[in-house]
């Protein structure tokens, strides 16, 4: 695992991959380490509150006469 991790507190899937593969040499696949991050609860969860709910409150505008806009 990275060494330096006050500088950067969160270390997702892709910066450990990056980190094992140019810092440390190993050649290891991103869906490797997302999978090992996962069956060891490494992973974020995702917060479903933060999730942005989106509705067609509008309708779009109709042009009544040809070339109107």
């Amino acid at each position: 695992m990275p060494t330096q991790v006050a500088g950067h507190p969160f270390w997702g899937y892709r910066r450990v991959w990056a980190h094992m593969t140019y810092v440390d040499g190993l050649k290891i696949s991103k869906h490797r380490v997302e999978r090992l991050l996962k069956q060891h609860n490494l992973q974020v969860k995702k917060n479903l509150k933060l999730k942005a709910i989106r509705r067609a409150d509008t309708k779009k505008p109709k042009p009544t006469h040809p070339n109107q806009w």
